[in-house]
């Protein structure tokens, strides 16, 4: 259940064991009308961004103190709620910062999270302090008031094209997979079976400099080259993609 008041005070604020007071933050995204059409990328969402309570600051990312009664990912929601006005899932660890504070006594260890927008709620507790604007991450860059935030928000967009290479890459093995198998009318698994019958002369193949002296050893046919070449190659395309 989310709270729709905001927490006040720091009677119950984590520190860690320098004495840095630690906060999170969060980048609410969504993915724009296009996705599931296009690759996804950067271009394929937004981010919100929210002014700065103190006029003429910049804009920012959702972000607050990380209390005693709370795991770090529902700190996180919580601030996204109260500053942001969103819901969402809070995704993987994006990174940690150590932040030096106006005095240069002073640090803050700083926490940030992707959250996947679910709903954007209309009434929130900061609604009457704060803006909320969703923007390109082109523009997110720019209009961003800290470096730890922008590093953050790099950090999300090369995991999100990272991801979509892997899905990418996973789907381009299942095909290859997929119509090998058709083309030979056999599985994966029958392979397997049968893969300990020529582990012998795979790994003859691979020490010996000199084919042609084994062939002769075994009396194999002439065709045993490319026979041998040929499972040589087809199990190591096997292995790319398995």
């Amino acid at each position: 259940m989310v709270s729709l008041v905001s927490r006040t005070g720091r009677h119950m604020q984590r520190y860690n064991f320098h004495g840095h007071r630690q906060v999170v933050g969060c980048i609410p995204y969504r993915y724009k009308d296009t996705h599931g059409t296009s690759i996804v990328d950067e271009e394929s969402i937004e981010v919100l961004v929210i002014t700065s309570q103190r006029k003429g600051k910049g804009m920012l990312f959702p972000k607050g103190g990380w209390e005693e009664d709370e795991s770090i990912k529902d700190a996180a929601l919580r601030e996204t709620v109260e500053e942001a006005g969103v819901v969402g899932e809070v995704e993987c660890e994006l990174g940690k910062w150590t932040i030096k504070g106006k005095n240069e006594d002073t640090c803050c260890e700083g926490y940030m999270f992707p959250l996947l927008v679910k709903e954007q709620l209309d009434s929130w507790p900061e609604k009457d302090v704060r803006q909320r604007i969703w923007v390109s991450v082109r523009e997110a860059r720019k209009v961003c008031q800290y470096w730890w935030m922008k590093e953050a928000l790099e950090l999300f967009v090369n995991h999100l094209t990272s991801q979509e290479c892997r899905r990418v890459l996973e789907k381009q093995g299942d095909s290859h997979f997929n119509s090998k198998k058709m083309r030979t009318g056999i599985s994966f698994h029958d392979k397997h079976i049968n893969r300990a019958a020529i582990d012998e002369q795979k790994h003859v193949v691979y020490e010996t400099s000199n084919t042609s002296k084994y062939i002769a050893s075994r009396n194999l046919p002439p065709s045993a080259p490319s026979m041998l070449a040929n499972l040589t190659s087809e199990y190591t395309s096997e292995a790319t993609f398995g």
